[in-house]
């Protein structure tokens, strides 16, 4: 706040310090959300802290809908899935590998 500057300015200088850490705010609470365990919390508590971070996401223009809400990490396309399993499978060989080796 410099001397002199008006209510306007003001407001604008603070808006922009929200409005620039949008976006890092939003990918950090939404990494936050998807990787929330419920862990030793009960259902309660859990549902509390997935709600307390949808209104902070909806806060700052990133919503989650209900289908997200629910199933919290939406279902993979067919190619992502045979992506995984192909990487699991070389990876399973590769293990098999490894420990035949080491055992002679």
């Amino acid at each position: 706040m410099a001397p002199g500057s008006t209510a306007q300015q003001i407001w604008d200088a603070i808006a922009n310090l929200f409005h620039n850490n949008r976006k890092s705010y939003a990918l950090a609470l939404d990494a936050e959300f998807h990787n929330t365990p419920q862990g030793d919390m009960c259902v309660h508590d859990n549902c509390a802290e997935l709600n307390s971070l949808t209104d902070a996401l909806s806060d700052v223009s990133q919503p989650i809908n209900d289908e997200i809400l629910i199933l919290k990490v939406p279902f993979p396309t067919f190619l992502q899935m045979r992506s995984s399993l192909v990487l699991e499978e070389t990876q399973k060989k590769t293990d098999a590998k490894n420990a035949s080796t080491s055992v002679l």
